[in-house]
């Protein structure tokens, strides 16, 4: 399970966290670092570093906090999305249209 950056590190300068993560996964996105959650060990370094108490655990995220779960996997490109297969588009000229609908 991935660490997550909450809100007490926005524009925050220091990168201690940063300098003792392992494999050097946590990133800059504008003035929010966050953790590339797919290729974090888990070793916990980074959040006993934070000088701002703002890294937890995914699973102890603060209440309130919780949107900051999902910024590291949005902006790493790892949120089931638009990349994914879908079904193809419904062909509208020979399908039924719905009550009310102009096409």
């Amino acid at each position: 399970m991935a660490h997550v950056i909450t809100q007490p590190c926005i524009r925050a300068k220091d990168r201690a966290c940063a300098e003792v993560c392992t494999v050097d996964r946590i990133h800059r996105a504008g003035d929010q670092p966050l953790i590339q959650p797919d290729e974090c060990v888990h070793c916990g370094a980074c959040v006993a570093t934070c000088p701002v108490v703002a890294m937890f655990a995914k699973k102890d995220v603060p209440t309130g906090q919780a949107a900051f779960s999902l910024k590291s996997p949005v902006f790493f490109g790892l949120w089931p999305g638009p990349r994914l297969p879908c079904a193809p588009p419904v062909d509208r000229t020979t399908s039924e249209a719905l009550p009310g609908e102009r096409f």
